[in-house]
């Protein structure tokens, strides 16, 4: 009996441990159950997150690709223009250190003439025109700007001389510095040979003193002198001038003048015709030469009574050349209208006081006798 109780209450025992394994059996199989579940719905999401991400980052990624290439094919362009530009330079500097060297070995040119040229060729590198245009402006009054703006394209003729400035004589550099306003006949001395064939011939008004300019290319390369008008020829071109009004006559140029003046001897001294030597040629273009004293108010007197005075300015008060003018009435009151052959912008009415004291000598100009024409 004692043992058949023992037997049950083992076999309650085992039913027990069985239920509660069954039951542990049963939560393990739902947990798995469970687990199995949630892993399908990361895996899903996952799926799906990854699939929204590659549909949006490509298209950004190829966005982003193309403007990149655009940036780096721009950069590229933009690089190749700066090395084209750079060679460009590269090269015109070549060509400009070439001129300037060869330049710089030519007897003629003295180095502080060379060195202010130099700042000239360097401008073919750049705005050439414009700082050649500023160089004259700055030079000249406004009234003086309607005379050089006639000039046809004044950087190609200072281009001219600087292709050429192995061929030219310190002299003709230095007359152009003294006057911006000389640069076509400065510049023409390369092809000189056509104005020298040609005398030229007188063609503005009589009415009053021609305004007649030494270095005018209708007779600025005719010889004179050992030289030409236009370097030397203030002397002619005066007594041109003068001849030319006294006697109403166009056909007496400065040319004609210089002829008359070297056959008289030709004589020169600093770059101008000795005074005597105009006396003595005087006659030839009709005119009598006389001299006065050199007195402020001799010199009003004589311009009142409507006649021609012919004055020498020594080097040194008007440039480095002695020079010829011209000093006639003016109806402002003590002045005298001076005109100068070789500065022709400066003509206009001074005071006798003013300009006296730059004289060394001065003679009257008369009509002898009539030229015919």
């Amino acid at each position: 009996m004692a043992v058949r109780k023992e037997l049950m209450v083992m076999a309650r025992r085992s039913n027990s441990k069985n239920v509660k394994n069954s039951s542990a059996t049963k939560k393990s199989i739902s947990s798995q159950q469970g687990n199995k579940k949630s892993s399908k719905k990361k895996t899903t999401a996952k799926v799906h997150y990854g699939r929204l991400a590659v549909v949006i980052l490509i298209p950004i990624a190829l966005i982003l690709g193309m403007i990149y290439g655009a940036i780096s094919i721009y950069q590229a362009v933009i690089q190749h223009q700066r090395v084209a530009k750079i060679e460009e330079k590269a090269n015109r500097i070549g060509e400009a250190q070439s001129e300037i060297a060869a330049a710089s070995t030519t007897p003629n040119i003295s180095p502080s003439t060379f060195a202010a040229y130099q700042e000239l060729a360097k401008t073919q590198l750049g705005a050439f025109q414009n700082q050649v245009r500023s160089m004259i402006h700055e030079k000249l009054s406004d009234s003086d700007m309607e005379a050089v703006n006639s000039l046809s394209a004044p950087e190609d003729l200072y281009l001219n001389i600087l292709k050429n400035l192995e061929r030219y004589p310190e002299e003709y550099i230095s007359f152009l510095n003294e006057d911006p306003r000389r640069l076509n006949f400065v510049s023409a001395f390369v092809n000189q040979e056509p104005y020298i064939a040609a005398p030229g011939a007188l063609t503005m008004s009589l009415e009053s003193l021609p305004a007649l300019v030494q270095y005018d290319l209708q007779w600025a390369y005719q010889p004179f002198s050992g030289n030409v008008i236009g370097l030397v020829g203030s002397g002619p071109t005066a007594l041109s001038a003068a001849a030319s009004h006294l006697q109403n006559n166009s056909g007496i140029t400065p040319y004609l003048a210089a002829q008359a003046i070297d056959s008289a001897g030709g004589a020169y001294s600093q770059g101008v015709a000795e005074p005597q030597v105009l006396v003595s040629a005087g006659p030839s273009i009709g005119l009598s030469i006389e001299p006065i004293q050199v007195d402020s108010s001799l010199i009003a007197s004589i311009c009142e009574q409507q006649q021609i005075i012919l004055g020498l300015v020594p080097s040194g008060n008007l440039s480095a050349k002695p020079q010829y003018i011209l000093i006639s009435y003016s109806d402002q009151p003590d002045c005298v209208n001076v005109y100068f052959p070789a500065f022709p912008a400066d003509s206009k009415a001074y005071s006798v006081e003013e300009i006296t004291p730059l004289l060394s000598e001065a003679y009257v100009l008369n009509n002898a006798y009539t030229i015919e024409q």
